[in-house]
């Protein structure tokens, strides 16, 4: 996943093409938080290894509690307690 489904692509004249459009970001953007939530989910015996996914969905979705604690969680089993502070801080 590199960006929004099809992005800078509009037709401003073509409500069709614009509603298609709109569904397929949607149902992209979920396929995508699907992913990266199984991944950190099945990383998450290897906290270090996780991280990195638990960013991604955190970018996703900022609005996600979970993935904030998530990531959070795996930054302090990773040792690394004082970013996991800071990221709480960021995510409330």
């Amino acid at each position: 996943f590199a960006g929004e489904f099809l992005e800078g692509l509009d037709l401003p004249d073509c409500s069709e093409f614009h509603s298609w459009c709109i569904a397929e970001r949607g149902n992209a953007r979920a396929l995508h938080l699907r992913l990266l939530s199984q991944l950190v989910d099945r990383l998450k015996q290897r906290p270090r290894e996780a991280i990195e996914f638990a960013r991604r969905q955190v970018a996703v979705d900022p609005h996600d509690e979970s993935a904030w604690a998530t990531l959070v969680r795996l930054l302090a089993a990773a040792d690394r307690r004082r970013e996991a502070e800071e990221q709480g801080e960021v995510g409330r």
